[in-house]
């Protein structure tokens, strides 16, 4: 993703801390590598976007997006049970 701005949304952030407050490894660097090397991209609803990689051997981190002024909001992040959304 070209040096575009990627900001995080304050929900994200909040997100973030709860995820970490369950017992997982989470930061905002992890989200940026999810975004910059996902595993996968797929479609959302008002023209977002899920970026997804797994970050251990039963979850996954999903991380919804939206382009904004030439940049990127990242509005939420959560965890999901790599068998709920893999294929």
């Amino acid at each position: 993703m070209n040096q575009r701005v990627i900001r995080f949304a304050d929900h994200a952030l909040d997100r973030l801390r709860q995820e970490r407050e369950r017992g997982f490894e989470v930061d905002e660097q992890l989200v940026l590598d999810i975004l910059l090397h996902p595993d996968q991209l797929v479609p959302a609803r008002a023209g977002r976007t899920f970026a997804r990689s797994p970050i251990d051997d039963r979850h996954l981190l999903r991380v919804l997006l939206e382009e904004e002024n030439g940049g990127l909001v990242i509005i939420t992040v959560y965890i999901g049970a790599r068998r709920q959304y893999e294929i």
